[in-house]
Formats: C-alpha cells, structure tokens, sequence
C-alpha cells in the first residue's frame, strides 16, 4: 500500500483494502461456522458448493486489484501489483488443497483480470507478463491437483489410523471387560516371568491384591502344591515350558492362597507367542474345584446311602416274605397231615390271608418302584383300615386304639397304595415308641372350607388320623419329613414317608404331620369324599354276588397254571371258557367266533406277554373287527400306563393279579347281563 501511495488515487487504494478486508473478515467467518456447526454428510455437498461460490466471489475481488490498480506506463507498479496477486495466490493453495475444484476457480478469477489488462496494454513487456501468468495459472492448477491427491490419500492414510485405532482400543477395552468378569482366575506373564495381567478372580482365589501383583513374578503370587503329596509345583513360566519342551500344561494342584485358603484349583498354562512364532510370555488361567468336589462328594455319599437304604429294604422284603411262606407253607403242611382237622377252615382262612398279605406287599413294591399312577376304585376306608391294622401290628409290643365313623364316606383309591400309605405310618408310629404304646388310629368326615386347616380345594374329605406316644419329631426335622432319602432312624431308608406323601398327593389329597419333641408325632391323611357309589364287596361269598347269565369268554394268559386256575374261577361261575396263550392267538380265536351262533361276550386279557402280542395290542386288533368287544386287562404289574387309562385301550375294567374269585364275579357283573 506504502509502495502504491502517489501512484494510485486514494479513493481506489482505501476501496481496495477495504473490500479485500471484508472479504477476508467474511471468509474467517465462514469458516468458523463450518466447524462448529459440524454438518453431517449429507450437507457436505451443500458446504462444497458454497465454499466453491466463495472462492470465485473472493477470487474476483482480489483480482479486480490487478485491475483498478493497474497503472499505465509505471513498470514498477506493474510488476508490484503482478507479484502481489501470484503470492497471493500462491499462498491459497494450503486453504484450497482439500478442494481442487474451489482452487482452480479461485485461482482464475484472482490472475486472469490482471493478465487480460496486460495483454490489452499491448506493449511487449505487458503482453510477455500475461504469458507468464497464464503459465503461472497452468502451473498452479497442476500443483493443486497433486496436492489434493497427496492431500486426499494422507487424509484417507490417518482416517484408516484412526479407526484401526478406535477398533482396537474398542477390541481391547471388550477384552478386558471379559477377562475381568469371568469366575476363573486369569494371570499372563511377560519373558521374565513377570506378571502383566491379574484379573479379580485371580486376586480372589490367591488372596493378593492386583496392585500387588502386577510387575511382581509369578511364583510369589501364584504357587501351588500336590494335592496328594503336599510338595511344590514348578510355577509355569517361560523357562519351565522351554525345560518340558511342550506348550501347554494341564494340571491339578492345591492353591497356596494368601488368605489362608487352600482350594484346588485346576490349571491349564498356555505359552504365548508372537506373530513370528517367538515366545512373549505365558497365561495361566485356573478355576476353583471345591463346588465340583463338594458335589461329587455328596453325590458319593447319596450313592452309598440309597445302596444302604436298598440293603435294609431288601432285608425288610426278605422277613416279610419268610412271614408268609412260614404262615402259607406251616398253613398247609398241617392240612396235608389232617385234612378232616376240625379247624380246618381257620387254616385255609389263614393261608388265604397270608397270600393275601403277599399280595399287598407286592403291590407296595411295585408302587415304590415305578411310582404308578393310581388304579382306583371306589371304595371304603374302613375294612382298609382294620385290615392294614391287623397285619402291620401282628406281634408288636404296641396296640392300637380304633375309632372308626360309622357312616364314613366312600373313597376313591387304589387300595394296594393306600394300604401302603396306612401300613407305613403305622410301623413308624410302632417304631418311635421302643419299649411299646398306644397308637390311635381314627377315620371321621370331615369338610374343608377355604379357610381350612389344610391347603386343600373346599369340600368333603375322609380323614385318617395316626397318632404315638413316641419321642416325637424334632423341629429342625419336621419340615423334612416327606424328603426322600431323610431320616433320622439309625436303619430307616428314608424312603416310606416320601412315599405314601406322593402316593396321597396322586390321590387329590394330603398328607400332614404335626409333633412336638416329647409328646408323640400325629399324622393325617386327607383324601376326597368319591361321588360314585361303594362298589360290590368283592370279599363275599361267590353264592351272594349277583350271577351272571352264562357267556362265552376268551381268556388270554401266557401262564399255564393261571390259564387253569382262572379258566376253573369262570367255569365255576357258570361260562364257557375258551383259553390261549398269547395275543395272536386270541385274534385268531375272536374272529373265528365273530358272526357265529356262540360268539365271545367277554375277553379277559394278560396285559404283558414276552415275546408275544399282548392284551392291549389284541385288543386294538379286535376293535377293528367288532367296535362293541369289551374286555378285562389283567397284570402283576399294574403301574403301566394302560391300567391307569384302561379306557383309552378299549378295555372295561382291569383285574390286578392276583385277584380272588370274589373279584372275578363283580367286574363280570358289571359287564355281563345279570339273572
């Protein structure tokens, strides 16, 4: 400006500086603007366009100086006003370089203005200095676009950094985050065995601090010992894996804890490399073993107990059955020695009342065995009671006090169950009073209401109450009474009480126990009022049950002698019994009476044939034949899936083995016409 002072007037000269001023002044503006605002993507088209706009409006601006300062026949202004613009322009290309397209508008619109005035002025020297620009323009443009390119690739080179950057401080911050929550106890080490990482669960089961630990070496944080022979292990560092030759260790080893805790842990040290295969260090990662040998412990120790509790079951089942082959066999050695003995009838009563016996005991074992759905039958409490009274107590130091309703409500249960669930209340009541007692026993009807003294649905219920005058249940112990495996008997199983709780709880009702340490234990069976009526007492005289007309039956047993001994039952009642062996052959025989002048009015099928066709698959086939067959399923083994739902199978009634002649008529009376 000194220099152009008296060359130019000085209305120009302030003009001048004062549009490049506010031009400058505007673009600093912008661009402070642009970094704040921090357009997203998509409005950077929008921002590049207004950038390029402003680069050729400031380009103008500063070009127009070539021109209004432009002062004829003065080479030293000329050349002054020439080298301003080209430093000028020169210096924009650090602003630019980012945009190639804004410097090469900029860049025109600064020094074409000053070159066309020299090349109008026409003088050789004028018109040479506007040659010179426009190859100082050429040259320019040129040096832009490499730097944009050198620009855009070292951008794009640190935006590549960056992220590689982020993505691994990102990788690294996840993989600390795992390290440090896992429950396994994780240690690394570098070349001199010193220790780098130490995640909390390591501080946990080794007691040191990880401020402690970490640059500390790896034996005076970590060592263990041989679970079995106490001495030290080699700490896995870099020289023991050189020393073993391998790359990982496995091992077991008792932990030397700082806190005085001495679990064992389980180790698995790996050898750690770099990328070109050359060892950097170790990680040792160990888990505490106490819950796992705490559990395989206890499970141990209920193997041996369930085996114990098998031993004295199988030592019960043993003098059971002995009881009753004593009272079956002495029973009958006595009638075969005098067959006219006036009390022979008490004998035959008493053998029919052993395998009776025997029978009940069976049917326990089975129960207990399988836990079967209960097959029931409506039924009263009464006889039950009495009769499980009568055979737990035989020869026992106690006796028992019964109270039975007169007019108590019919039930509906399986009677082999339910007699168990009474016997074995019974024989604890028995066996908390050593030296003997009395034990009262009492059935009544009772009604639960909601508010009731038991969690059970509103309505009738039979209620059976067994009472000692033992030593009672300690509090501590009864709340786990009903566990199986728990008891608090020097040879009990802990098996009966768990027991009869299930088998009740299948029948809709509930078991409870109340007691107090001193003064006897009282427990109550809770069971549904049935809504069908009492069933024909099996128990009567064959001559008493209503008769059945006469009828053809199919019998189906793979047994020969039950085959003989039912075949007589039904022959004795008055039908036409036609026996066979296995399923197949019942088919057979069915249909070949099917459509005939005598056909089968009933079948009574063996539920289980070994290898053979069974009832319930002969019974499906025969179905197909005649849809209105009806049938008997009889078995042993009662607790199968088609003696619960005996109706599914097409059958009309089950028969347990072993069943008496009583038993026999009524079913057929509820299946054949009656006389």
């Amino acid at each position: 400006m000194w220099f152009m002072w008296g060359r130019v007037s000085h209305g120009r000269l302030f003009a001048m500086m004062v549009a490049m001023n506010v031009v400058a002044a505007f673009g600093v503006l912008q661009g402070v603007v642009y970094r704040r605002k921090r357009p997203e993507p998509e409005d950077a088209n929008a921002w590049a366009w207004n950038y390029f706009v402003g680069s050729a409006f400031y380009g103008l601006v500063f070009g127009s100086l070539g021109v209004v300062w432009f002062v004829p026949h003065d080479l030293q202004a000329q050349v002054m006003v020439l080298l301003f613009l080209a430093g000028f322009s020169a210096g924009a290309l650090v602003t630019h370089v980012s945009l190639p397209g804004s410097l090469a508008v900029f860049h025109i619109a600064t020094m074409a203005p000053v070159m066309v005035r020299m090349a109008l002025y026409g003088t050789t020297f004028t018109v040479s200095l506007a040659a010179m620009i426009c190859v100082y323009i050429g040259s320019l443009l040129w040096i832009g676009q490499e730097g944009a390119r050198t620009y855009t690739t070292a951008l794009r080179l640190r935006m590549r950094s960056e992220k590689m950057a982020a993505d691994l401080s990102a990788a690294k911050h996840r993989l600390d985050v795992t390290l440090f929550s896992i429950g396994d106890g994780l240690i690394t080490t570098n070349l001199d065995g010193a220790v780098t990482l130490f995640n909390p669960a390591a501080a946990a089961l080794t007691g040191v601090e990880r401020a402690h630990a970490l640059g500390a070496p790896l034996a005076d944080v970590y060592a263990l010992v041989d679970e079995h022979t106490g001495d030290p292990l080699a700490a896995c560092d870099v020289d023991h894996f050189r020393a073993v030759g391998t790359e990982s260790v496995v091992r077991t080893g008792v932990l030397q804890a700082m806190n005085d805790k001495r679990p064992v842990v389980a180790e698995h040290s790996t050898l750690l490399r770099d990328l070109d295969d050359a060892p950097v260090g170790v990680v040792v990662a160990f888990r505490d073993l106490s819950a796992e040998r705490s559990i395989e412990r206890e499970r141990s120790r209920l193997a041996a107990d369930r085996l114990d509790s098998l031993g004295v079951l199988a030592g019960g089942i043993a003098h059971d059955f002995n009881n009753v082959l004593m009272g079956v066999g002495g029973g009958l050695r006595m009638l075969r020695d005098d067959l006219s003995a006036p009390d022979a009838g008490e004998l035959i009563d008493e053998i029919i009342e052993a395998v009776d016996g025997a029978k009940d005991l069976t049917q326990q074992l089975l129960t207990f065995a399988r836990g079967g759905s209960p097959v029931k039958a409506t039924a009263s409490l009464s006889e039950l009671v009495q009769r499980m009274v009568k055979f737990t107590m035989r020869g026992s130091k106690s006796r028992c006090e019964l109270v039975l309703a007169d007019d108590l409500h019919p039930v509906d249960i399986d009677q082999a169950q339910m007699g168990q669930v009474i016997g074995n209340l019974l024989m604890n009541a028995d066996q908390a009073m050593a030296e003997g007692g009395v034990i009262h026993v009492a059935a009544e009807n009772i009604s639960v209401t909601d508010h009731g003294e038991v969690d059970l649905p509103p309505g009738g219920y039979v209620r059976i109450s067994v009472v000692d005058q033992g030593v009672g249940i300690a509090t501590d112990a009864l709340a786990r009474v009903f566990e199986p495996y728990y008891t608090t008997k020097k040879l009990g199983t802990g098996l009966g009480l768990a027991a009869a709780y299930s088998i009740v709880k299948h029948h809709g009702g509930v078991l409870t126990v109340s007691s107090v340490q001193g003064q006897g234990a009282t427990f109550r069976i809770y069971l549904p009022v049935s809504s069908q009526p009492l069933a024909l007492d099996a128990a009567m005289p064959v001559g008493e049950l209503p008769r059945c007309k006469p009828a053809r039956i199919l019998l189906m047993d793979d047994e020969p002698v039950l085959r003989v001994v039912v075949g007589r039952m039904l022959t004795h009642m008055g039908h036409d019994v036609v026996s066979v062996a296995d399923g197949s052959a019942a088919v057979d025989a069915y249909a070949a009476a099917f459509g005939s002048k005598y056909p089968f009015a009933l079948c009574v099928f063996d539920l289980t044939v070994p290898g053979g066709m069974g009832g319930a698959e002969a019974m499906a086939k025969i179905h197909e034949l005649d849809p209105h067959a009806k049938g008997l399923v009889s078995s042993g083994y009662s607790e199968s899936e088609v003696f619960a739902r005996f109706a599914d199978h097409g059958f009309s009634g089950v028969l347990k083995k072993p069943y008496k002649i009583g038993q026999l008529a009524v079913m057929l009376a509820k299946l054949l016409p009656v006389e």
